[in-house]
């Protein structure tokens, strides 16, 4: 597990971790589980941890919001636009459990369409569907889910 803690005069000696990789043994998508309240500092030390551990052009890696109070919605649309480039470019990177407080501030940042492109959460009863109840591009999910991308 490969994690980053605050730093600076306001972090705590006991201050959770920004990010934490999730250990893996098996060949499928990583996944980066982020903490707590993410400015634009954090959200470009998780753009560069994320391209620091992307190893193959199909490797898939999953962003964990699930633990995120608060985004800092002025950095949202740069962190945004800046993992769809990524994903583009090189690798397949979803966001997921993005809670409805952080899909509004990301919605604010006028990126929501990007953010509804770039996520994949389950749905009830484990079924692949955007928040909105879209099957958005179906084919690239059983791809990531069976380990097989591009």
């Amino acid at each position: 597990m490969i994690g980053a803690t605050r730093r600076g005069p306001g972090a705590a000696l006991d201050a959770r971790p920004v990010y934490q990789w999730e250990p893996t043994r098996d060949p499928g998508p990583r996944t980066i589980r982020l903490f707590g309240r993410l400015g634009d500092g954090e959200l470009r030390r998780v753009l560069h941890a994320v391209v620091a551990q992307d190893r193959t052009p199909r490797e898939s890696i999953l962003i964990d919001f699930s633990d995120v109070e608060h985004v800092d919605f002025r950095a949202v649309a740069d962190f945004l636009a800046a993992l769809a480039r990524w994903r583009d470019r090189r690798s397949g990177v979803w966001m997921i459990g993005v809670s409805p407080y952080v899909r509004q501030l990301m919605d604010v940042s006028g990126q929501g369409a990007l953010r509804r492109a770039l996520s994949w959460d389950a749905g009830a009863a484990g079924s692949l569907a955007t928040a909105d109840g879209d099957d958005l591009r179906s084919a690239e999910r059983r791809a990531l889910r069976t380990g097989v991308w591009n």
